[in-house]
C-alpha cells in the first residue's frame, strides 16, 4: 500500500515538472523571438541611419507576447529601452 501511495507521488511530481519545463520553453522561446526582432530592427536602422524610437511598434504589433507576465515583461521592455 505505501508503495502505491510513494509511487504516486514521485508520478505526480514527475508530471508536473515536465508541465513546468515545457511551459516555460514556450516563454523562453517567445523572449528570444522578441529579442530576434529586436537586434533585426536595431541592425535596420543602424544601416539606414534611423531612429529606432520611431519604429517602435512591437507593441501594437504582438499584444500576446506582452500580456501573460506583466513583470517580467516590463523588465524587458526596459532593458530593450536601454539598447535604443
Amino acid at each position: 500500500m505505501n508503495d502505491r501511495i510513494i509511487g504516486k507521488l514521485f508520478a505526480d511530481a514527475k508530471r508536473k515538472h515536465k508541465e513546468s519545463f515545457h511551459n516555460k520553453g514556450k516563454s523562453i522561446n517567445e523572449k528570444v523571438r522578441l529579442y530576434t526582432r529586436v537586434g533585426n530592427a536595431l541592425i535596420e536602422a543602424r544601416k539606414n541611419d534611423t531612429d529606432v524610437r520611431a519604429r517602435h511598434t512591437m507593441r501594437a504589433e504582438h499584444p500576446r507576447m506582452f500580456s501573460k507576465n506583466n513583470a517580467q515583461n516590463q523588465s524587458t521592455i526596459s532593458y530593450i529601452s536601454l539598447l535604443v
